[in-house]
């Protein structure tokens, strides 16, 4: 099976992840938490994406219209890549098709290094988990010179973290 691409803009990935963790702290410690996010630790103007390739997935049916795939890939975080497994629920429902599953990323790992703000009050840890949710529609297109049919599938991701210990 050919090598599959998903990328994800890691600026949105960090919104996400502390929106949480943000609630609690003032407004000036959430912008000293987020430029130092961006700037120091992420890298994110450097660093823009993190990207997931994985072929040859395992597949097994879980029930009527819903699958367990694993994954074995390659993540490129902060320029760095190393090898991931991820375990996604698939479920399928007319011309739709969601993907959703979570796994675990050591920031040291990829090179980001751990700081704390606030005046050391906050503290981020190394382990970092990450959630996902793909949502795919089934579009027909006109077929290509010299085929009858083709399907193209469109969609959008959204990521989500959060630390754990």
């Amino acid at each position: 099976m050919p090598m599959r691409r998903i990328k994800h803009r890691c600026a949105s990935w960090l919104k996400s992840g502390l929106s949480k963790l943000l609630d609690k702290v003032s407004d000036k410690d959430r912008r000293e938490i987020e430029t130092t996010m961006h700037k120091d630790v992420l890298e994110s103007s450097r660093f823009p994406e993190m990207i997931f390739e994985a072929s040859n997935p395992s597949i097994s049916k879980g029930g009527e219209d819903l699958y367990w795939v694993n994954l074995q890939g390659k993540l490129t975080l902060h320029g760095v890549t190393k090898p991931q497994q991820i375990t996604a629920r698939v479920s399928f429902s007319g011309s739709e098709m969601r993907a959703s599953g979570e796994f675990t990323v050591r920031q040291t790992n990829f090179g980001i290094k751990l700081v704390s703000v606030a005046g050391g009050t906050l503290k981020l840890k190394d382990d970092v988990k990450l959630t996902f949710e793909l949502v795919g529609h089934k579009q027909e297109s006109p077929p290509p010179p010299g085929r009858k049919d083709r399907n193209m599938v469109s969609g959008h991701s959204r990521a989500n973290s959060g630390t754990h210990s």
